[in-house]
């Protein structure tokens, strides 16, 4: 007997499909991302970094049309258990191609950032796609 499997099978998945996005937030900003005009495309959950025991999977890869690649994490949801995991996670990724933005409505400060390589935005409300390319272009630097 022989199981043959590509990519035309009629296959479909178990349970209820994720949603398109982690949270509202990050939908708006696809969102906005989607109407500027930029050399930098935007990949939602694409990299997965061995952290040795778990994961960090950046909410999206930066992919400019020269080559150079760069991550966004963004958080916006606070829980002290989340926060204090999520901050243990961008110690050990030693990501300086991460650009970290930070909703301002956490109780957390650019002190409990010092140890991050790459850039820390803080945003109210909503995370302007202006911001994170000026972080791409202080990456570039």
């Amino acid at each position: 007997m022989r199981y043959r499997l590509d990519s035309q099978s009629p296959l479909k998945p178990l349970g209820v499909a994720p949603p398109p996005y982690d949270s509202l937030l990050e939908e708006r900003f696809v969102q906005r991302w989607e109407k500027l005009a930029t050399p930098w495309t935007l990949e939602r959950e694409v990299e997965i970094v061995d952290l040795k025991g778990t994961v960090f999977v950046p909410d999206f890869a930066l992919r400019h049309a020269d080559g150079r690649i760069a991550h966004v994490e963004i958080m916006g949801f606070w829980h002290p258990d989340y926060l204090r995991r999520k901050l243990d996670k961008l110690r050990r990724a030693a990501m300086p191609d991460l650009i970290v933005a930070v909703s301002e409505r956490l109780n957390v400060g650019a002190d409990d950032f010092r140890d991050i390589p790459g850039p820390v935005l803080f945003f109210k409300g909503k995370l302007e796609p202006r911001a994170v390319l000026e972080a791409l272009d202080r990456l570039a630097g």
